[in-house]
């Protein structure tokens, strides 16, 4: 079955060949595709908007808004470090795996809400339910990305 349609490809199929350019970007199961790109393209277009070059020794990603635990364990190198809006969470205090920023852009979206969140050199953006904490534009957050949602893919 071809479809453009990415909620399709993830319904009735238990692998997806993912194309681009007329080129096999990633051959994976839907959920392996969802939650482990392996590459920008294949990420953005199954939704993923949050981007930040780093690099990596083993599990830790240096960024420039620091240093990130993650579960992966990669070499040495240049990474694009990922991880979907839903899957970051407000946080009541700074600790690892932390960011500090300022909502932008604060968005209803029916069952969830869509925030933009300024950071020092860049944006994030997250989702959340409706029923969890909400912060009103302007407002100083601190964001929490779980080590276990980070997805790190080689950069260069």
């Amino acid at each position: 079955v071809v479809t453009h349609d990415q909620q399709d490809a993830v319904v009735l199929a238990d692998h997806i060949a993912l194309m681009n350019a007329g080129k096999l970007q990633q051959f994976a199961t839907p959920n392996e595709l969802f939650n482990c790109p392996s590459s920008e393209s294949a990420a953005r277009f199954f939704g993923g908007v949050n981007f930040l070059p780093g690099h990596a020794d083993g599990a830790i990603a240096q960024t420039a808004l620091g240093a990130f635990h993650t579960q992966a364990n990669i070499t040495a190198g240049a990474v694009l470090l990922t991880i979907r809006p839903e899957q970051i969470q407000w946080c009541a205090a700074q600790s690892f795996n932390t960011v500090k920023g300022i909502v932008k852009d604060h968005q209803f979206m029916g069952t969830h809400h869509r925030y933009s969140v300024l950071l020092t050199e860049s944006e994030i953006v997250l989702t959340t339910h409706v029923a969890t904490q909400q912060a009103d534009i302007g407002e100083p957050v601190t964001l929490y990305l779980p080590p276990e949602n980070i997805w790190l893919m080689a950069s260069g």
